[in-house]
């Protein structure tokens, strides 16, 4: 079980993400020529703007404290991560560097935090990472399901593109930062 000020910080991570995915997946949608990735990517970044609404409201009050002062990225090198992914050119190293490296790390990360939420103190969070879960899984089974249609992914632009974000999310220790429950 978290306290109350890891919980406010978790969740605020959480939702920083998820907006700048928004961004960054509807960010893409003008440029991408493929009608059916123009749909997978408007589609999940919508999921991504649900999720940031509801990650906003399950933050937990703190005197002084908005919700957007408490909107913050879990490490600064994960703004360089999600720069590098925003950076990348071409259909299928978006979709297979976003869904592959950055949303499963969002799945995994998100799956912990419902892994400490208590179900008797905060049964709607736990409802949510449950959610925003489900979500995810779904978004990332439709991703390979288009990587497929397309041909699949030049696995030698793709390994690249996936270092170059990989290594600038594993700087950042993560999507969200380490967990750190009460003892």
């Amino acid at each position: 079980m978290l306290g109350i000020e890891e919980t406010a910080r978790r969740l605020g991570h959480h939702r920083w993400l998820a907006r700048r995915l928004f961004e960054v997946l509807g960010g893409w949608v003008p440029a991408t020529p493929e009608p059916p990735a123009k749909v997978l990517l408007a589609a999940h970044a919508g999921h991504q703007a649900d999720h940031a609404e509801r990650w906003a409201r399950h933050l937990p009050r703190i005197a002084g404290l908005g919700v957007d002062e408490r909107t913050r990225p879990g490490h600064e090198a994960l703004v360089d991560a999600l720069a590098a992914l925003e950076a990348l050119a071409g259909t299928v190293e978006r979709v297979a560097v976003a869904h592959r490296v950055v949303l499963t790390a969002q799945l995994a990360d998100v799956r912990a935090q419902g892994a400490v939420v208590s179900a008797v103190a905060d049964p709607a969070l736990l409802r949510l990472t449950a959610l925003v879960a489900a979500d995810l899984e779904r978004d990332l089974e439709a991703a390979e399901r288009l990587l497929a249609a397309l041909g699949g992914p030049d696995a030698t632009a793709v390994a690249a593109a996936t270092d170059r974000v990989a290594a600038a999310l594993a700087a950042a220790g993560g999507v969200a930062g380490p967990l750190t429950p009460l003892t």
